[in-house]
C-alpha cells in the first residue's frame, strides 16, 4: 500500500487514461483537468470494490492494482460531466496490464482498477502540464 496526499489537492476531473508497453515496464497514465494536485492511495488486491457501496469490481487479470485518486470530486454540474471520462469506462491493457477501468467516484475520490497478469513492483509519480498520475509497472 502506498499513498501521497499533497496539502493542496483540489478540484480535478479525470479526462483520459492511456496504457502503453515499453522496454522494461508498462505504463498507465491518468490525465486530469482542473486545479490543485491529485493525491493517491494504491493497493494490490484480488478483490477490488466499488467506492461507497463496496460491491465487487469484475476485472480482467489475476490481481488488481487499486488506484484511488484524491481531489477528483464527482461531476455534479454539466460542465464537469462533459470533461469526465465515462463512469463505466474501460481501457484496453498492454503488456502485463490486462485492462484499466474506473470503478466509481465517491467523496472526492475516483477509483481505478488496473488489472495485472500477476503481482509486480510498481512506482507512481505525479506530473504537471498537464496534470497526470503515472503508474509504471515493472515487467
Amino acid at each position: 500500500d502506498r499513498q501521497d496526499l499533497p496539502a493542496d489537492y483540489g478540484n480535478l476531473s479525470p479526462t483520459d487514461v492511456r496504457v502503453g508497453s515499453h522496454q522494461g515496464f508498462d505504463r498507465v497514465v491518468f490525465e486530469f483537468e482542473g486545479t490543485g494536485k491529485p493525491g493517491w492511495f494504491t493497493r494490490l488486491t484480488e478483490e477490488p470494490a466499488q467506492p461507497g457501496s463496496g460491491f465487487p469490481v469484475e476485472y480482467a487479470g489475476n490481481i488488481a492494482l487499486n488506484v484511488a485518486i484524491e481531489g477528483t470530486p464527482a461531476p455534479i454540474d454539466p460542465e464537469k460531466q462533459a470533461k469526465w471520462i465515462d463512469i463505466n469506462a474501460q481501457f484496453p491493457g498492454a503488456g502485463s496490464v490486462t485492462e484499466v477501468k474506473l470503478s466509481g467516484a465517491f467523496e472526492g475520490q475516483s477509483v481505478f482498477v488496473i488489472g495485472l497478469d500477476k503481482p509486480r513492483p510498481y512506482s507512481i509519480t505525479r506530473l504537471e502540464n498537464p496534470t497526470r498520475v503515472v503508474v509504471d509497472i515493472q515487467k
